[in-house]
């Protein structure tokens, strides 16, 4: 909506309205690098005397304070040495400073390092240049190329040079390894640039490189100086301002290895809520960060204002906490008598939160009460008031467990009647069967303590023991559910591992006919004659005992409209027939 406001009026004459509304934008967020490269453009197109020359700069100087960008740097570097020419010190001061902010851009930090070289070059300081030349080197750049296949082509023609100009073989002999220590860098680097600069428009996977780079970029891999370092966080957060990891992993390298200097990361920690106002954590930072820095009770409350319009509607948390910081520096200023009421903050925090999150939209951890209870107590002597605060915080989460044991805790001191009757309505009002326990189990701990009478101590236990047999109890049916589950998986696993066998074909075989038995034809059987071995002798008495009579074969009844042909036992004999009627009746036996 501003930046529509802003091309709109950009389009017209009216310059007054054009910077109030430019200003205004600048104040609620920063301007990305298109808005500060017109904005400057149009202030330097129109500038004639030395003020507004003066203007221009300080704008150049605002745009820094967002971002660092390495194309509005290489146009301030241009713009100081077109209308501040006659200030050399200030020109090479400027370029200084534009090599510690993007000398070490990969891919356009090369650019500033040959404006400067220029500059020295036409102000005839040849040392300076070769020292430019030599601090180039040193570092990992991609050179001006615009293919990175080129890119070691290009670092040599610098290294060429630089090769020619310098005379003492000491000093080259130094370069020639840091040269050399650069290209090395400059391949370990690319692993890491290539999918950054392939994923420009994808803020996902932009964001996933930048976060892997700069977890190398932080190790102890990377022997870079750490301003080095702080360049590379300078690059991501101009390329992707609105990521919190991101955010908070620069803060958190800047406070460990760059300085722990309040006012420096002020002005970081004020650029971080600017860039995600959402965070709550970032404008905690900052509030305390301006409470080292000395600013007044008034600024800080200002701030806190800002950071509760500015953060999202939707996240209860986020504005408890930055309530929660209110009410501790409200605490801070009553103690030094800036304020006369204490209680006053903590009522507009609760009303805040009970009115933009009511009921169970609420935080959970409801630390504002629990603080303001404390308040209640030990300041302003008002037990009763403290007693309210706490029951209107259980009241509304009655199974939280947590705040059982704040309430009970804060109301130790207190009579052990009181006390004890808290225990009993937390484990009567508890579901979770773990919580309950956990509370019981301090409940006997207290009455052990306080030991008045061993009723209450053994209604503790008992508490403590039922809640144990729950617990085992679902510990049990989670086991056998588990072992059903698996037993399910192995089952199908198995099936799906055993494939179904073929069905074979089978021919077509006629059926046999069936024979009735009045078609079978009844013929004399003639027993074989079976003559006895005389030679043999007779068998012992231990072979007597020893034979044992075998079994016969079983047999199976016959199918239906099969012909049976009869099982005769043969008799040895002496070579007589059996008859048809013979026959028969060894059939029926």
């Amino acid at each position: 909506m501003h930046m529509e406001y802003i091309q709109a009026l950009r389009r017209g004459t009216e310059i007054t309205q054009l910077r109030a509304a430019r200003e205004a934008a600048s104040q609620i967020f920063p301007l990305p690098e298109q808005q500060w490269k017109q904005w400057i453009q149009d202030e330097e197109s129109i500038a004639m005397t030395e003020e507004d020359f003066t203007r221009v700069k300080n704008l150049y100087e605002r745009s820094f304070s967002d971002y660092q960008n390495p194309n509005i740097w290489v146009m301030y570097c241009n713009f100081i040495q077109d209308h501040f020419q006659n200030d050399t010190a200030l020109i090479r001061e400027t370029f200084e400073r534009a090599t510690q902010a993007i000398g070490a851009h990969f891919t356009l930090g090369s650019y500033i390092w040959k404006l400067y070289r220029d500059f020295e070059q036409k102000n005839n300081n040849p040392n300076h240049v070769l020292e430019l030349y030599k601090r180039q080197l040193s570092i990992p750049l991609l050179a001006t190329v615009d293919k990175i296949e080129d890119a070691d082509e290009v670092n040599t023609s610098i290294w060429n040079e630089y090769n020619a100009l310098e005379k003492n073989e000491s000093i080259l002999k130094e370069a020639g390894e840091l040269y050399q220590k650069g290209l090395n860098k400059v391949s370990d680097r690319l692993q890491y640039e290539i999918p950054i600069m392939m994923n420009q428009t994808q803020q996902s996977e932009l964001s996933k490189s930048w976060l892997t780079y700069l977890t190398f970029l932080t190790s102890e891999q990377n022997d870079d100086p750490h301003d080095v370092t702080v360049q590379h966080f300078n690059r991501a957060i101009q390329q992707l301002p609105h990521s919190d990891r991101i955010w908070k992993s620069f803060t958190t390298f800047y406070r460990k290895h760059i300085t722990t200097d309040a006012d420096k990361l002020l002005v970081i920690h004020n650029n971080m809520c600017r860039n995600i106002p959402w965070n709550s954590d970032a404008w905690v930072q900052l509030i305390h960060l301006m409470d080292l820095c000395g600013y007044t009770h008034e600024q800080l409350q200002q701030t806190i204002t800002r950071a509760l319009n500015l953060m999202s509607p939707d996240n209860p948390h986020s504005h408890s906490q930055v309530l929660l910081t209110k009410c501790t520096y409200d605490i801070k200023a009553w103690k030094n008598k800036l304020i006369p009421d204490l209680s006053s903050g903590f009522e507009y925090a609760f009303q805040y939160m009970d009115q933009y999150f009511p009921g169970a939209n609420g935080e959970k951890s409801c630390n504002i009460e629990r603080l303001w209870a404390h308040v209640e107590l030990n300041f302003n002597k008002d037990q009763e008031k403290a007693i309210s605060i706490y029951e209107n915080v259980v009241s509304r989460w009655p199974s939280e467990a947590s705040l059982w044991f704040n309430y009970i805790q804060f109301m130790t001191p207190c009579d052990a009647s009181k006390v004890r009757s808290l225990y009993q309505r937390a484990v009567n009002v508890l579901e979770n069967p773990r919580s309950r326990r956990s509370l019981a189990v301090a409940w006997a701990q207290y009455e052990r303590e306080v030991f008045e009478s061993s009723q209450f101590l053994m209604e503790a236990e008992e508490v403590v023991k039922d809640c144990t047999q729950l617990i085992d109890h679902e510990h049990e049916l989670n086991h056998k559910n588990i072992v059903k589950k698996v037993d399910k998986k192995r089952s199908a696993k198995k099936n799906s591992e055993v494939r179904p066998k073929k069905k074979q074909k089978t021919k077509n075989v006629p059926a046999k006919e069936s024979i009735k038995p009045s078609q079978v034809e009844e013929k004399p059987v003639t027993a074989p004659i079976v003559e006895q071995d005389t030679t043999k002798t007779a068998p012992t008495a231990n072979q007597k005992k020893s034979e044992k009579p075998t079994k016969g074969p079983k047999t199976r009844p016959p199918k239906k409209g099969t012909v049976v042909k009869p099982r005769v036992e043969l008799v040895p004999s002496s070579g007589s027939t059996l008859s048809n009627s013979d026959f028969r009746k060894l059939f029926e036996k």
